[in-house]
């Protein structure tokens, strides 16, 4: 596991959720992780999203200084075909996880505006702010990592 994701990991648990130097949702996320790209081109982000909540939450959108649009997505098979759709939201049931994964659930990054590059040996950072239907915002950063992506 790289250092700076273990580091966030271990902060977030650690500390809580601080953004905007408020206390935020009793979430919890791992394996923030999000793919190569080039300028112009679009990738896609992956996370789980844990819910400690005793209410359920919605993730409504996603936010990156790095894209010129970022919009929630769903991949599905459709008559044989693997197609993409765009979500209003990502539901988070209380006490359970979402998992936004490659073929699944995930958020997509479109028009990079700069390079985003896997570097094992200094892993690329990309800040990605999540906003709930509370109106809490909460900004952590995704490794760039290429390879597929399953969050289970």
């Amino acid at each position: 596991m790289h250092r700076s994701l273990l580091f966030i990991i271990i902060t977030f648990w650690a500390c809580g959720f601080k953004a905007y130097g408020q206390d935020v949702l009793p979430v919890t996320l791992s394996q923030p992780k999000v793919r190569p790209g080039k300028v112009g081109q679009n990738t896609a982000a992956y996370v789980v999203i844990q819910n400690h909540s005793p209410n359920d939450l919605k993730l409504v959108k996603a936010s990156t200084p790095v894209a010129g649009k970022v919009e929630l997505h769903r991949s599905f098979a459709e008559d044989g075909i693997q197609k993409m759709r765009r979500v209003d939201n990502i539901p988070i049931n209380a006490g359970e996880k979402a998992v936004l994964e490659s073929g699944g659930l995930h958020i997509m990054l479109l028009n990079l505006k700069s390079t985003l590059e896997d570097n094992p040996d200094k892993p690329q950072e990309v800040p990605i702010t999540l906003s709930f239907d509370s109106g809490e915002k909460l900004e952590t950063l995704f490794l760039v990592e290429k390879g597929g992506f399953s969050c289970h």
